[in-house]
């Protein structure tokens, strides 16, 4: 096995100012540790297969997605400074799951950063095990599902809205929002709702946060899973 000449094999580094700074070898071994744990469904990412989402890879059909993938481009470039959202919203099969995960991916191999891809409705389900019948919380546990989405580096909630428009999941999605985005932790969010039907589910405060937070665009192609049936 090759050690590294730069860490002597540790893994960090001495810095000029005395402190201790990860060396560039780890990036691999972390890249592949934090994808294990990121979520992103088979279909985009699986190594095993060499499936990978990535926007090298993407698509536009319609100058309107021309535009949307512009700007979706433009934030990832940026947003490691600026922290801004991004919303994707249009009909189903417009590839929007698809850029969510390979901006998960690029991030994740570019800056080491820790990322989740859960859909709203996964999520709700793994949030209600937390609560025991009489809609009391259970014991707290440190690596709740709630504290993982609301602490990881990168979150992407996919199918925003598709889940059934309960107190319980109003509040907890909300709750959610409202959370990272006081931190300021970069989130994207993918519907197949338009902003006025997202505000009909969660309310004004709702759409504010998000549109406040960065740039929703909207994805108005064919469905591409269609297509591909049709080939």
């Amino acid at each position: 096995m090759t050690v590294c000449e730069k860490c002597n094999g540790s893994g960090y580094l001495v810095l000029e100012n005395n402190s201790a700074g990860e060396c560039q070898c780890l990036r691999p071994s972390q890249f592949a540790r934090n994808m294990k744990l990121s979520g992103i469904p088979l279909r985009f990412w699986n190594p095993d297969k060499d499936v990978e989402a990535s926007l090298s890879r993407y698509k536009h059909t319609t100058p309107v997605e021309k535009d949307s993938f512009a700007v979706v481009k433009a934030w990832v470039a940026g947003v490691k400074t600026s922290r801004e959202w991004l919303t994707l919203y249009g009909p189903v099969g417009t590839c929007k799951s698809y850029l969510a995960s390979a901006l998960l991916i690029e991030l994740c191999r570019k800056y080491g950063a820790t990322v989740r891809f859960i859909t709203v409705f996964d999520l709700l389900a793994e949030i209600r095990k937390e609560f025991n019948s009489d809609g009391s919380m259970q014991a707290f546990t440190e690596n709740g599902v709630y504290d993982q989405v609301c602490e990881v580096g990168l979150l992407a909630i996919d199918d925003l809205g598709n889940a059934k428009a309960s107190d319980f999941a109003v509040d907890q999605v909300s709750n959610l929002i409202d959370t990272r985005w006081r931190e300021k932790r970069p989130t994207i969010l993918t519907t197949n709702l338009g902003l006025d039907a997202l505000r009909d589910v969660y309310g004004e405060r709702f759409i504010s946060r998000v549109k406040g937070a960065g740039p929703v665009l909207q994805f108005n192609g064919k469905d591409r899973r269609l297509l591909e049936v049709g080939r």
